[in-house]
């Protein structure tokens, strides 16, 4: 396993937390609400592991898994972020962008649309 390459995906569930304040590896009650203490440094450095496993695994796989089904409204958008996570694993970075614009805006539009 490349330390590199595990911390650099440990880095990107800690900014996850941080910015977006996401922890797809927290536990939780199973109805989206997070277990632990949202501020322990050792919960966070714990889940970022348990993640960086993980995704390093299906990094080296070439096989990221995604489940569940789009909502209606934002199924293009959900299109244009695939081909750019494909994008990104090909090294196409400027058609990675192009596809990751078109996706938030169409996710705004579509929240333009419903209110």
């Amino acid at each position: 396993m490349s330390n590199i390459v595990f911390e650099r995906f440990k880095e990107a569930y800690r900014q996850m937390a941080k910015v977006a304040r996401y922890r797809p590896a927290a536990p939780s009650d199973g109805y989206g609400n997070i277990t632990v203490k949202w501020n322990d440094p050792d919960d966070l450095e714990k889940e970022a592991r348990r993640y960086a496993k993980k995704i390093y695994k299906q990094d080296e796989n070439g096989l990221f898994k995604v489940y569940g089904c789009a909502n209606f409204s934002t199924k293009r958008a959900l299109v244009y972020v695939l081909e750019a996570a494909k994008n990104l694993c090909s090294g196409d970075d400027e058609d990675a962008l192009k596809l990751l614009d078109m996706a938030i805006t169409d996710i705004k539009t579509k929240e333009a649309c419903d209110t």
